[in-house]
């Protein structure tokens, strides 16, 4: 079975982000998260959409 759910300290290490950029990102609604307990995670489809929506294309120009 696949992830459907990561911690933020799983996502901070997946991306690469801080963890003050991905609280910022969930409080901003642009990543969906769940409370479970007193726990609360990313769920990872929106992680992986959220990413992916930002992904770009660099050509450089070579000498």
């Amino acid at each position: 079975m696949e992830q459907i759910s990561v911690r933020i300290s799983d996502a901070v290490r997946l991306t690469g982000l801080s963890r003050t950029k991905i609280y910022q990102l969930i409080s901003h609604g642009d990543l969906e998260v769940a409370k479970i307990g007193r726990s609360t995670v990313i769920i990872a489809s929106s992680l992986r959409e959220f990413v992916g929506s930002r992904r770009t294309r660099h050509i450089g120009a070579r000498s």
